[in-house]
């Protein structure tokens, strides 16, 4: 997790370059803290843009409870 939007860019951007030059791969999503905070409160993947990030994101996000108890 980035909590600052540039470094979530550039984490996930380089992440492919990463696994070239280390021959290994990572498939780590990045996630920045307002869409981890949005699936909390309960709006789909595809409201958060998740499916933009290069590495899929699905799995991870699918761990995430759909809505998160007021209270």
């Amino acid at each position: 997790m980035a909590d600052i939007r540039f470094c979530h860019m550039i984490l996930d951007t380089s992440q492919p370059r990463v696994e070239t030059l280390f021959n290994k791969s990572f498939k780590r999503p990045m996630f920045d803290y307002p869409p981890l905070l949005g699936l909390a409160r309960g709006f789909s993947p595809n409201e958060l843009t998740l499916r933009e990030l290069r590495v899929d994101s699905t799995q991870i996000a699918s761990h995430i409870p759909r809505r998160m108890e007021d209270g």
